[in-house]
């Protein structure tokens, strides 16, 4: 997280009477009798925070009704939408800005949110068991839950075991070559059909990297350097052979079957040479295919590892201890 961003939470958090947890950017603590945890509604929109706390009453949720006239009353406030999933109570507000501004709404409204659950009847509770206990945030294979110490301490060992194993399982290789030759012809036929039907196939570049890697992630077990190996090599030499085909479809259909398709695979070069197929049109739509094949394959193998990162993070957000205000 930028230093920008930090810096409005900071802010944040002294108006607020709260802690801001910067390795996550996290605003939390309690409020009233109800632990908190403030943080951006989505992660591309930074200056849209959302206030949550994890609480239960007796009657039920929040009715539509209670949720319209809360938000009636702060027309003319930054608030954007309040929900209650489950028993996660989210007041979401709006994109603020400028530091000063945004420190004062959320505390505002931070402190009606608590007054009308605590006026609903609403106890604290765990997102776990759901018991009404006192409760700690924590960073919970990439998302932030609000849990007991029993909770927390039988999901940190699920989490632990299955890290343990996870490191232990190695990479299937085998499967891997076999998951991606597999997704690979995936892309090869979408490349030949995209072209077939007039369209530029170069798009479909994407469509092939993202299908050999998933299908060494699904045959192979994990995303390594072995595998982006592996899953380059067949992307290269599948696209080769897929662009190949298509030209050789085209001679093939021009030529009114003189020739079998094999071989007029195999004259390609041949037609290259001759000019038949002309030159800059080959290796322009070949040089096309690789290149979206490429911008296909960097997300999905960046995201492959951070799928790893994420899923061993977890801990409690913070090391401070506060008490209820």
């Amino acid at each position: 997280m930028n230093k920008k961003n930090l810096s409005a939470y900071r802010t944040v958090a002294e108006q607020t009477g709260l802690y801001l947890d910067e390795a996550n950017g996290t605003i939390y603590g309690r409020r009233g009798e109800y632990e908190v945890l403030i943080y951006p509604v989505t992660a591309d929109r930074p200056y849209q925070l959302g206030i949550n706390i994890c609480a239960e009453r007796p009657d039920g949720q929040l009715t539509k009704e209670e949720i319209g006239e809360f938000c009636q009353a702060l027309k003319q406030e930054k608030i954007l939408t309040l929900q209650q999933k489950g028993n996660l109570i989210q007041l979401s507000l709006k994109v603020i800005t400028n530091p000063q501004t945004l420190a004062a709404a959320v505390s505002e409204n931070l402190n009606r949110l608590v007054a009308l659950l605590s006026s609903k009847g609403y106890v604290n509770v765990c997102q776990g068991c759901g018991t009404p206990q006192e409760t700690r945030g924590y960073i919970m294979n990439g998302s932030r839950v609000f849990l007991c110490p029993d909770c927390y301490s039988s999901k940190y060992r699920a989490i632990m075991e299955a890290g343990q194993e996870k490191a232990a399982r190695k990479s299937n290789v085998i499967g891997g070559i076999a998951g991606a030759f597999l997704g690979s012809l995936i892309g090869a036929a979408c490349i030949i059909l995209i072209s077939q039907l007039g369209f530029v196939a170069a798009i479909s570049g994407i469509v092939m990297a993202a299908a050999t890697v998933k299908g060494y992630e699904l045959l192979g077990g994990k995303m390594n350097v072995t595998g982006v190996v592996i899953c380059s090599l067949i992307m290269i030499a599948m696209v080769y052979v897929a662009d190949r085909l298509d030209w050789a479809i085209v001679a093939y259909r021009a030529m009114d079957a003189e020739y079998d398709l094999f071989t007029m695979f195999r004259l390609v070069p041949k037609m290259l040479e001759a000019e038949a197929i002309e030159m800059s049109s080959y290796l322009g739509n070949l040089a096309m295919v690789y290149f979206f094949a490429l911008i296909g394959a960097v997300p999905m193998i960046t995201a492959a590892f951070q799928k790893e990162d994420v899923s061993s993070q977890f801990g409690p957000i913070g090391q401070q201890t506060y008490n209820a205000m």
